[in-house]
């Protein structure tokens, strides 16, 4: 099986939710707009662990920049709900992302 697309790793998901270097956010933000990408679900819990322990975002600010990313380039977003007070860790977030959602 062959995948055709952009893979994105988590510099290019950081640099685009952080705008931290405008040079590079415009860059992934053109790559997105005229690329097919992927987004490894391990990037984007490597990013969510990065703003959370670099970056020093608030737990409720890297949902809604995780969900506005996805929300932006593919319209959905597995959504996982952890305690504010719970720790993050890698791994933690990969298995969170894999679990169903519930019913509503």
């Amino acid at each position: 099986m062959t995948v055709k697309g952009v893979i994105l790793d988590t510099n290019a998901v950081l640099r685009f939710i952080t705008g931290d270097s405008i040079e590079k956010c415009q860059k992934v933000s053109d790559l997105l707009d005229k690329s097919d990408c992927i987004v490894p679900i391990e990037v984007l819990a490597e990013a969510v662990y990065n703003l959370e322990k670099f970056y020093k975002h608030p737990r409720q600010l890297i949902a809604a920049e995780i969900r506005d990313f996805i929300d932006i380039n593919w319209g959905i977003l597995p959504l996982i709900k952890v305690k504010n007070s719970a720790p993050l860790n890698f791994i933690s977030v990969c298995f969170g992302a894999l679990l169903p959602l519930p019913a509503c």
